[in-house]
């Protein structure tokens, strides 16, 4: 039930961001580190190493209200654990951006569902992220994006937090 709920609120925030004038952009990054803490009842365990891919569209309203949605794959590794921890997701976004000169400042919320694959075991969990960059314009169209994507999951007995250092452009349409 929560799939169907995100997929319907991400497809009815990029068709309402149709219905206002403003600024469309396509967003990608790159994550070289990210780390990971899960805690359960099992205990604490954190990641020795993570990396990841962001890809996403932002639709900025004349009043520096930003909506639009991310798909983004992590992957984790563990010092105890074999295989690797990846997780998919995809989430419905909103925040603000203020531009000053060449600089843009960007702060927005998302909340989806995401994919956690450990080996041959898989599950659907909530998971919320805040997400705070800077970019510089190096041209009319084209911005260089650096930022951390801060997360928090929750499945069944465990929340997990994470941490991404992203780095990437912003193209605008």
């Amino acid at each position: 039930m929560v799939k169907k709920t995100m997929v319907v609120l991400c497809l009815c925030i990029v068709a309402l961001s149709c219905a206002f004038a403003g600024e469309s952009s396509v967003v990608v990054q790159a994550s070289p580190y990210s780390l990971q803490k899960a805690s359960s009842s099992a205990g604490d365990f954190k990641s020795t190493y993570g990396f990841g891919l962001k890809a996403g569209y932002r639709y900025k309203l004349d009043n520096g209200l930003v909506i639009g949605a991310d798909v983004k794959y992590s992957n984790f590794k563990y010092a105890d654990v074999d295989n690797r921890y990846h997780v998919i997701s995809v989430m419905a976004k909103v925040g603000g951006s203020q531009t000053i000169n060449k600089i843009t400042v960007t702060v927005d919320l998302g909340g989806g569902v995401q994919m956690r694959i450990l080996g041959k075991k898989s599950i659907a969990t909530l998971g919320l992220n805040l997400y705070s960059g800077v970019g510089y314009a190096v041209s009319d169209k084209v911005s260089i994006e650096c930022g951390a994507d801060m997360g928090i999951a929750f499945q069944k007995n465990s929340t997990d937090l994470s941490v991404d250092v992203l780095l990437g452009a912003s193209i605008r349409l």
